[in-house]
Formats: structure tokens, sequence, C-alpha cells
């Protein structure tokens, strides 16, 4: 009996052995030589890709002998092809096409059992159902390409994974002109797209929503390989909803709308963005193209943009992080490159040049110019946190390097070897609002105006009474060498430039050469109103005034004078020497102290404002103490108002003048209303001596199409 056992397992074992081994000889091939769309019992001697599909078996292969199209329906099946046993179906040279038009789902249809398929060598087009894709992909290892083309569904997108898809590949193909995102990836993982054309879709070309783990690595997304716009009709490649994990590797990125590369969404963390070249018109004669490179958003944190990125070209920004919870993100190590000039061939290598802004850290859009103030109806949200820029190469933007709005905990270069390299942009290399952070071992070298400048954000308006929602800039800066800047090297506008040193410390600990003004400058405002003997304010063409200062005979650049309400619109031009006050409240920016080039440190203060009407004058000095023995008015309201109170700030500077003549003025305080103390009202107008045109003609920020 163990005999008979023993010969029957021997049995069973060579039966498994046939059978597999008959399986793998018998693997049919399967030859379509009709383009109807017929279901027939049998492949011959007429051949329709639909019977081979339901007649081959699992491992089967399904060419084709015969060119042309095939119009899915016209056999009278209403629906595409269900695949669902592993074949690869192989155009085999010939010039096939499957049209999808009028059918009630998508032309290819990837189930579970066909793991491991493969469709390359064929043209997928026309109209999908409704929302549907024209190839849908809902299982592992689905392989389309090379030389798949997918193209004009109005009705999708053109490729989709979905189902929590685990792995596949889309290869050398093209995927364009479809009515959704070209490539979709809804919540699939280990998927590669590499090596194709994705254009003229009308919403993005590769979509990650909610996808991790996949790879986007050499593929040309809104252009060609002979560098002819072809953009998508939103993102080139977006990540968003939870997206993580994702690799976008060694891509030609350009043309599309709104932004060449979108990171959007809570959840949409830790994604890679390195060695592209994303670009887009603005260094074309004419520009074309109003979008920003790289835009992270919406709580999409802890994302890398670098190394070896080359972003150049944008009419907005280079680089955007955006609003409250787009936290942690980095900008590192886009430094490989050259810039000879904004033209489209002028930039090589890896840098961030040529946009509008380098890069911009920002608590939302459309805050205006300065002053800065968040845009009507905000809630004037706090900016991205913890943001690091380091070992980049930042030139030849259109306005600032980098620009930063209430962001907190910003790193700007930090310790040595890390610093980056901000050159040649026309405005600042620099421009932080209200933001907090370090700026330390950068290279800031010949940028039109100043190498850093530091000013507060304003809140919601521009009225100096509701100070309390103003931000001041808090930065720590240090070990950085400013060279040739067109302005100061250092530059403090109604805010301390540094909040823990002042210009002479700031000078010993950062290096200078060459810079267009001084090394630091520190400014501030200064008001001056007019009053008559019976306190009420006044508007006095006739009014002629001047600012002195014992130890400064000069101001940096021109006293500029603002009028017709608070925080003017431009400067009026008058220039060094006398101002008119006519009007309630006269506004004007001055300089506290500064370092000059060869290293002088020069304290303007105290400031002398004398005014008169040619037949009487007076004079009083400036104080922002709030001290009744330096403010000499009765009864003293203990102003200006500074928000927040520092060792050195001197925010609303106020000169008060009592003349005892019976025709004359004073020169007193701004408005104020305060419990028991009389109210004084005026008209004021501010705006800030330094705003360089230069830094503001690609200023404009737009809220990109999300």
């Amino acid at each position: 009996m163990a005999k008979v056992i023993a010969r029957l397992s021997s049995l069973l074992l060579s039966l498994t052995f046939l059978m597999s081994s008959a399986t793998e000889v018998w693997a049919a091939t399967w030859t379509v030589n009709s383009t109807a769309d017929t279901l027939d019992s049998s492949c011959t001697p007429t051949c329709t890709l639909r019977t081979a599909i339901v007649l081959a078996g699992d491992g089967d292969t399904i060419n084709f002998s015969v060119s042309g199209t095939i119009h899915i329906g016209t056999g009278g099946y209403g629906s595409g092809y269900v695949v669902n046993k592993k074949l690869t179906i192989d155009g085999n040279g010939q010039s096939i096409t499957v049209n999808a038009t009028g059918i009630s789902d998508s032309a290819f249809m990837f189930l579970s059992g066909s793991a491991g398929s493969i469709l390359r060598n064929i043209t997928v087009e026309g109209n999908a159902a409704f929302g549907n894709p024209l190839i849908n992909v809902d299982t592992n290892n689905i392989t389309l390409g090379p030389l798949v083309t997918v193209q004009k569904n109005a009705s999708g997108s053109g490729v989709q994974f979905t189902n929590n898809v685990s792995s596949g590949l889309v290869v050398t193909s093209t995927i364009q002109e479809n009515g959704g995102s070209g490539i979709l990836l809804m919540s699939a993982t280990g998927v590669i797209i590499q090596n194709n054309l994705v254009t003229q879709n009308a919403n993005e070309g590769i979509n990650l929503n909610g996808a991790g783990g996949n790879s986007i690595i050499g593929n040309y997304v809104g252009i060609n390989s002979t560098l002819t716009p072809l953009p998508n009709n939103n993102s080139g490649i977006a990540m968003t909803n939870g997206a993580s994990n994702n690799l976008v590797d060694g891509n030609t990125i350009a043309y599309n709308q709104y932004q060449n590369v979108l990171l959007s969404g809570s959840g949409t963390v830790t994604n890679i963005v390195r060695n592209n070249v994303i670009f887009s018109g603005a260094c074309n004669t004419p520009a074309t193209n109003d979008n920003a490179g790289v835009v992270i958003t919406e709580g999409a944190s802890s994302n890398i943009v670098g190394p070896g990125n080359r972003i150049y070209c944008h009419r907005y920004d280079g680089i955007q992080v955006v609003g409250t919870g787009s936290d942690a993100n980095q900008v590192i190590d886009n430094d490989g490159g050259t810039v000879t000039g904004c033209t489209p061939t002028g930039v090589s290598g890896s840098v961030i040049a040529c946009n509008g802004r380098g890069i911009s850290i920002i608590n939302e859009y459309n805050n205006t110019e300065f002053p800065s103030i968040s845009p009507s109806g905000s809630s004037n949200p706090n900016g991205p946190d913890g943001a690091l820029v380091q070992r980049n190469l930042i030139a030849n933007n259109h306005a600032d390097g980098i620009y930063a709005i209430r962001a907190t905990n910003i790193t700007i270069g930090g310790s040595t070897g890390n610093g980056n390299a901000i050159q040649n942009n026309q405005g600042n290399g620099a421009l932080i609002v209200g933001a907090s952070g370090t700026f330390s071992h950068n290279q800031v070298t010949d940028n039109g105006t100043s190498g850093i400048r530091v000013e507060p954000h304003y809140g919601a308006d521009r009225n100096y009474v509701n100070n309390g929602d103003d931000t001041l800039a808090q930065f720590d800066i240090r070990t950085n060498a400013f060279t040739n800047n067109g302005e100061a090297g250092i530059f403090g506008l109604d805010n301390e430039a540094d909040a823990d040193e002042d210009p002479a410390a700031l000078d010993i600990n950062n290096s200078f050469s060459g810079n267009g003004w001084v090394r630091v400058a520190q400014q501030w405002f200064g008001v001056v109103e007019v009053l008559a003997l019976d306190g009420n304010p006044v508007g006095n063409p006739t009014l002629t005034g001047t600012v002195s200062s014992a130890t400064c005979s000069w101001e940096l650049r021109s006293l500029q004078v603002y009028n017709n309400g608070a925080w003017g619109p431009a400067d009026n031009g008058l220039g060094y020497g006398s101002f008119t006050l006519n009007h309630i409240g006269t506004w004007f920016v001055f300089t506290g102290d500064f370092v000059a080039n060869d290293g002088t440190y020069v304290n303007c203060e105290a400031r002398t404002i004398s005014v008169s009407n040619g037949s009487y004058s007076g004079s009083a000095t400036f104080s922002f103490d709030a001290d009744a023995s330096t403010d000499p008015v009765s009864p003293d309201l203990k102003i200006p108002y500074s928000s927040p109170t520092q060792n050195r700030n001197g925010r609303y500077q106020v000169a008060q003048v009592m003349i005892n003549q019976p025709t004359m003025v004073r020169l007193t305080s701004f408005q104020v209303a305060s419990s028991g103390l009389r109210s004084v009202h005026f008209a004021g107008l501010v705006l800030a001596l330094f705003v360089p045109i230069a830094a503001h003609i690609f200023s404009k920020t737009i809220a990109y199409k999300l």
C-alpha cells in the first residue's frame, strides 16, 4: 500500500510539472486582423480585438496584422474592453487607434485579474463616458507603454490609477488633449510615470490626488522635447489632498497655467521636487504666461524643493509658500547654475532666477505693497512656520530675491556652508515684512535696492491708531556679506532691522563693501500736526517746515513727505529742504541712525522740526517716549503708541511745538481718543522713503487657481 501511495504521489508531481510546462509552452499569440468591434466565437478566419480579449488565456499576447481605427460600439457593444486576465496587447508596429466615442465607460478597464498586463504601441482616443478616463487601471502592475498615445477625451482624464493600486508604470507615451487631467493617480502608490509627453490637458498634466510613494521621472509636461509650449490648463504636476512621499525628479515642466508644480492641502507632506527644469515665458519677447513656478499652499508641509532645480522665467514667483499650516517646507541646494541674462537661453544649471520674485513665504495673497496690509475682508492669518532656505542661487529676479510676510521662524542661510547666493535681483535681496527668523551666512550682492529690508506688516489697515494689529519683524541678521547693493546693505524701516542689535552692532557682525547709500540704515516715521491756539487742527498752505539734526547734515536720499490721509500713496518729490504743511497731518520718513560706507556710526537724534508762515516761526524736537517733560503739551496725551515698545523703537515719532503769539500755530500729536482726554482729529498721510520703483514692477501676487 505504501508503494502505491508513493507511485500516486510521483504521478501527481509529474502531472503538476507537465501542466505548468504546458502553461508556459502553450501561451498563445492572438493576431487581430480586423478593425471591426464584434464578438465572435473564434478568431478564425476573422479576429477582432474584442474577440481576442475574451478568448485569450492568462499570459497570452494579442498583436495586430492590420492598421486602422477600431470604433468601439459599432458592432453593437456599447462598453469598452474589460481586461481581467494577464495580457500583452501590442500594436506590433501597426498604426492602430481605438476610438471610444459614445461608449458607456472607459476604452480599456484593467480589473483585478489583469495584474501584469501590458498595453503598448497603440493609440486610444475619443470621448469616454462622462467623468471616465480613457484607460482605467484598477489593479497592480499594469504597464502602459512604450508608445501608447492617450488623447482627446473631452469627458475626463486620459489615464487613471485608482482603488489603492500599489504599482504600475506609464512609460515613453503621449498623454494629451484630454478634458480632465492627463494622468490621475487617486490614492495610488508605487506608480512610476517616466519619460512621457503630457501636454494640453484641460486640467493638470499629472495629478497625484491623495497618492503616495509615486515617482514622476523624466517627463515633458506642458512642453515637448523641442521646447514648443503645449501647456496644460492647470498645474503641470499637482500633489494634493494628502499626497505624500512622492518624487518629482528630472522633469521638464513649463508654460502650464496657474503654476507649473502645485503642492496643496493638509497631509501633503514629505514630497521631493528635485533636478527639474521648471520655467515659463516671462523671458520671451513678447513675454507669455502669467504663472508661478512651484506653489506650496493650504497646509502642505515638510516638502523639499531641491536639490538641482532650475526654476526660472516666471512672471510671478519662482517658489511660493503660502498660508497658515504650510510649515517646515525646504528650498535647498538649487545652487549649481549661472545666469548670463534673462533670456530663454540665459539661465543654465541649478538656479532660481529671472522670476517676478525668487522665493515668497507669505501669509496670504494680495497683501498691498508698502506699507503692507492684508486684503480687504481678510482675517489677517499667520504665515508659514519653519521654512528653510539654504544653499540656493537666487539671482536676476525682477523684484525681491526673497519675500517674507508674517511667516515665523524662517531660516535663510544658517551655519557656515549653508548660506545662499542672493544676487542681481532688481528689488531687495530679501524683503522681510512682519516675519521672524534668521538671516545668516548669505552672500548678498548687486541687488537693485537694499541687501535686506525689514519692515512691519500693518494688519487690517494703515491707521496708526489701530497699531495693535501691526506685526513687527523680528529677525537676527549676522555673518552675511553685503556687497554692491544699490541702497543700504541692511535697511530697517519703521522696524528694528534686527530685534537685538542696533546699526553699530549689525556693522560689526556682518561685512560690507560698495553699497550705494550706507552699510546699515535705520529709519522711522515722524508726524507733524498743525493746531490753532484754540486747540483745533487746521491745514494751512502758508506754513512751511524743515527737519534738521545737529549730527546729520543730510538725509539718506530725500526727505519724503506725505499728506492727504494716513499712509499716503507716493513720494511728493520734495527732496532735501523745506516742505509745506498744507494738511492737518503731515507725515514723513527720517533717519534715526546709520553706519556710513566708511564704517562711521552716526546717530541723527534728536531731530528738530521748524515751521514758519513768513511772519512767525517756532520749533521743537521729536520724541517717542510719551514723557511730558519732553512732550510739553498740556494735557499730555502720552503718545505715540508703539506696538510693541522696544528699547530702540522709534515708531510714530511726534514733534510738538507751542508758540504763544496770537495767530501762530503749534505742532502736536496725531489723532487719539482716550478716556478723560480730549480727542484731536486729523487726516494724515504716510509712505516709505525708499520705495524703489524697480522693486515693484512684478510685485503683484495673484491667487492661483488650485
